[in-house]
């Protein structure tokens, strides 16, 4: 990682709580790096601000549900309530969503 570019900004890293969010997140924190934890579990996203701690990084601990519109939101404004602003975002957060029949999809309109 380019640890100029990086450091002092914010990132954010939904499914920050554990495996490979844990691991960029405290990457992150650890080149200089403000970090938002976010995930479903909070006490999975205090442990990883516990740990990017060891590394010297700035971080805190959000719980959110990602499907949920007004609690990103809501995690969104905490983020730069604290921070000022937000530079990086990874999306890591997986959930299960509604399975979704690939017959009722169409790519009629769509471009790419």
């Amino acid at each position: 990682m380019n640890e100029k570019f990086l450091n002092g900004r914010v990132a954010v890293v939904t499914g920050g709580g554990r495996g490979i969010g844990r691991a960029i997140g405290v990457a992150l924190a650890g080149v200089g790096c403000k970090v938002a934890f976010v995930h479903l579990d909070s006490t999975m996203a205090a442990e990883s601000v516990e740990l990017a701690s060891k590394f010297g990084g700035e971080a805190i601990a959000l719980s959110c549900d990602v499907r949920d519109e007004p609690q990103v939101k809501r995690a969104a404004a905490d983020v730069v309530k604290r921070f000022g602003a937000v530079h990086v975002l990874v999306n890591n957060a997986a959930r299960r969503f509604a399975r979704i029949s690939s017959t009722s999809l169409s790519m009629s309109g769509a471009w790419l």
